[in-house]
């Protein structure tokens, strides 16, 4: 059954006693903005690194106008 916070769903499909995961998250962030922080803070807690990739500037403005 998977967990759901704040639009993100965690699948756990592998085995407790295989190493924590790589955990990859990509958007466009406002550091400013609390609920970012908060996502990405969380997003780390769940594996053994994070990732985050950047959506650029023209991406941005194709997504949200």
């Amino acid at each position: 059954m998977p967990r759901i916070y704040h639009n993100v769903i965690q699948y756990e499909i592998r085995p407790p006693d295989l190493p924590r995961p790589l955990v990859y998250v990509n958007g466009c962030f406002d550091w400013i903005h609390y609920g970012h922080i908060w996502m990405l803070k969380w997003a780390r807690g769940q594996g053994r690194s994070l990732v985050v990739g950047l959506n650029s500037d023209t991406s941005v403005r194709l997504l949200k106008g």
